[in-house]
């Protein structure tokens, strides 16, 4: 039964995701018109759009790639990778649209993997986002990257309340929402990220922290250009990325 039901969200998903693509991009061109910018009703109107227009387009990404998982056919293209790279294009956006947040990327040297951009982008979208949800107003989101012992390996911190040592292996399960039913979300997003990151030969994990600390480990490979330990501090308020 709930195979079927996930065949059917699938196809779902991939009918509305190209119309509701369309919204959104149509409404970023009205965005752009003199009418609608010096229009404030037009334009808080238009922004709306966009902003949930993008919200169902998430969604349906969501479904289509819980689809993947659960069925155990998510489809690889293979390419070689710089994890520092990958991690602040998925960093830079999400920090602009949370502004109450701070956003710091430390990498220890070279971390590059064989492996999906689309679907290695995902897993870090899932934890990173999952990070925002669980930070206090004002916290720091810290973002982690680098390798040792032939994996190459990512960590995602938060400040919040962390994650019970009994929960740790459940937290990946299909539909779990620790905090309950009023917790945001479909509690698929870490379910998503455990089944890709296996898709890729590697594992995550709950370890200890202040709040939760989530760590993606990944068999290194390919070859890209040497990476310096750099520590950056990214602020939502500024959307600049600062480089000590």
């Amino acid at each position: 039964m709930l195979a079927e039901r996930l065949d059917f969200l699938m196809g779902v998903g991939h009918d509305m995701r190209a119309p509701l693509t369309g919204i959104a991009g149509f409404a970023a061109v009205l965005a752009e018109l003199d009418a609608v910018a010096n229009d404030r009703t037009a334009s808080e109107a238009v922004a709306y759009i966009r902003h949930e227009a993008s919200r169902l387009v998430e969604f349906l990404n969501q479904l289509l790639y819980l689809g993947q998982v659960e069925q155990g056919m998510p489809r690889l293209e293979i390419e070689t990778l710089d994890l520092g790279r990958l991690t602040r294009q998925t960093i830079e956006p999400l920090a602009a649209l949370h502004p109450s947040l701070a956003f710091r990327l430390v990498q220890t040297g070279e971390a590059v993997v064989a492996g999906d951009f689309l679907k290695l982008h995902r897993v870090l979208d899932n934890l990173i986002d999952n990070a925002i949800k669980h930070s206090p107003p004002g916290g720091t989101v810290t973002v982690e990257v680098g390798s040792a012992d032939g994996q190459a390996w990512i960590a995602v911190t938060d400040e919040g309340q962390g994650v019970p040592v009994a929960d740790r292996a459940r937290v990946f399960d299909r539909f779990v929402r620790l905090g309950g039913p009023q917790e945001n979300g479909a509690g698929i997003g870490l379910y998503i990220v455990k089944g890709l990151v296996a898709a890729h030969g590697g594992t995550v994990s709950v370890e200890d922290a202040v709040g939760a600390r989530f760590v993606v480990r990944l068999p290194v490979g390919g070859g890209a250009p040497d990476a310096e330990e750099t520590d950056s501090y990214l602020s939502g308020e500024t959307g600049q990325i600062l480089v000590g």
